[in-house]
């Protein structure tokens, strides 16, 4: 599997030309629960939970864009689905991990 340089969450990310802030927090209480992320669309942040596994971190950092990227392409049903931003956030993360030669082709 493919080792990245970096080991931090990224401050700033840009989901379809809009820069999110993405800030780290203790927990995100909801319903007598905790999520791992959340998203704000109207303030153009993320909350990322603290203590979760690298690749969990990873993978909820994709989930939470996934949804920015439903949102402002007008994809509300699928915004709306978690089980499908799920799957595809931990395909996404895996395959980006898994495949360098792919990441530097698709970002070139």
């Amino acid at each position: 599997m493919a080792t990245s340089s970096a080991k931090v969450i990224p401050e700033n990310v840009t989901i379809c030309g809009y820069p999110y802030s993405v800030n780290k927090v203790e927990s995100i209480p909801v319903n007598g629960g905790e999520l791992c992320g959340e998203i704000d669309y109207f303030k153009l942040s993320m909350q990322i939970a603290t203590g979760q596994p690298p690749l969990h971190e990873r993978a909820t950092v994709m989930h939470e864009i996934l949804h920015g990227i439903a949102n402002h392409t007008g994809q509300i049903k699928l915004r709306k689905s978690e089980a499908y931003m799920d799957a595809l956030a931990y395909s996404l993360v895996t395959l980006l991990r898994a495949n360098p030669d792919l990441v530097a082709y698709l970002t070139d």
